[in-house]
């Protein structure tokens, strides 16, 4: 396994065309393929594509009113279609990625769009084709550029049908589907996948804050959430964030990663890699006190730990199955053998780093996840 870290979210990765440059350091650059275009400029985008709605349009539309305006703003927008212009742009040296966002997930629609097609947000719905024609026009534009794609699946955004259905985040074998189909689609020049971008960020801020889609939280933190419950809802989430990435993981890598044909001792392989993109900050205990240096690791676990342990070991770290008790959903002997190991690769976004002082145990509070670690956490460094 490897490691590929960017300061600020997935950055990029240039070079002689089919060789991959390395950024300084340790760093590898990549260009984040994904989704979130749909509500920076969603008003436009989603008539292009025939009005597939996603959670984060939902969630601007019905909690965050003062972005009403900005979205009803009459802008041409020519996202969808002539992104590809942007690879021209793009020097021959590293480009530093900013949460890049050059694409959309929108290759799957259904009855959302009202066109009757079936279960909205799943394969058997039907397939945007006029999506899927837009990555391979983008992704032989980047390479055509010398530009790799390192393509990343899931950046916070469910398909507001599937969102509607379960009520959280998407179930394995939807993810599946949709992850394959990108596989069949796209695998031939795409050499580089990551199933998810920060999948903490999406549990912490969807369904603990409530600050992000789908805007989850419990009503004793006076967020103006639905009500919702940050006690157990963000462990849930993250359960099956990991094992929907550990499903897409084993469909790639027995499918498309490599495959022999015994019979006629041929191999037939995409030659790619697939990974994860988690996110840490970095914590510094506030003294000297040994509280406060166990506070310090206690965070960790529960931040980067939560997705590594399971990750590379099969199961979440000890302290936490100590201190979320029954909240923290187990793994399956399957499922454990299924997630450890289903990396290829480690991207890690990094932004700032923190103070953590030891806070005692004190049953009058609300559990929650931002509680349970009984950690403290200063504002973030300057």
């Amino acid at each position: 396994m490897r490691a590929a870290c960017a300061g600020n979210g997935v950055g990029v990765a240039v070079g002689e065309k089919g060789k991959r440059r390395s950024g300084s350091g340790d760093g590898r650059y990549m260009i984040g393929l994904d989704q979130r275009d749909d509500f920076t400029a969603p008003m436009p985008i989603k008539e292009a594509l025939n009005d597939t709605i996603r959670d984060w349009e939902t969630l601007y539309l019905d909690h965050l009113s003062n972005m009403l305006e900005a979205m009803k703003a009459d802008v041409k927008v020519e996202g969808y279609f002539a992104r590809r212009e942007l690879a021209y742009a793009m020097p021959s040296h590293v480009l530093m990625g900013n949460e890049t966002d050059l694409l959309i997930i929108k290759t799957v629609e259904g009855a959302a769009n009202g066109g009757g097609k079936g279960p909205g947000g799943k394969i058997r719905g039907g397939v945007n084709e006029e999506g899927i024609t837009y990555y391979n026009n983008l992704i032989n534009e980047l390479l055509a550029n010398d530009i790799e794609p390192y393509v990343t699946l899931f950046h916070w955004d469910v398909p507001q049908a599937l969102k509607d259905e379960y009520g959280g985040f998407l179930i394995e074998d939807d993810f599946r589907d949709y992850a394959e189909l990108c596989f069949k689609r796209f695998g031939d020049r795409v050499k580089y996948w990551i199933t998810m971008n920060e999948p903490w960020s999406f549990s912490g801020g969807g369904y603990v804050t409530g600050a992000m889609a789908p805007g989850r939280c419990s009503a004793w933190l006076k967020l103006n959430c639905p009500v919702r419950n940050s006690r157990t809802e963000p462990y849930i989430v993250t359960h099956n964030q990991l094992l929907a990435h550990a499903v897409a993981v084993n469909k790639y890598r027995d499918k498309y990663q490599i495959i022999y044909n015994y019979s006629q001792s041929t191999e037939k392989s995409q030659k790619g890699e697939i990974g994860i993109t988690l996110v840490s900050k970095w914590l510094e205990p506030l003294t000297n006190s040994s509280l406060d240096k166990e506070a310090r690791q206690r965070s960790f676990d529960f931040k980067l730990g939560w997705f590594m342990f399971p990750l590379t070991i099969g199961d979440y770290p000890a302290v936490m199955r100590s201190l979320v008790g029954n909240r923290l959903p187990k793994f399956s002997p399957k499922q454990a053998d299924m997630v450890k190991g289903s990396i290829d690769f480690l991207g890690i976004n990094y932004y700032t780093a923190q103070y953590a002082a030891n806070a005692p145990y004190d049953s009058s509070l609300n559990l929650s996840y931002d509680t349970d670690s009984l950690v403290t956490l200063s504002r973030a460094f300057k």
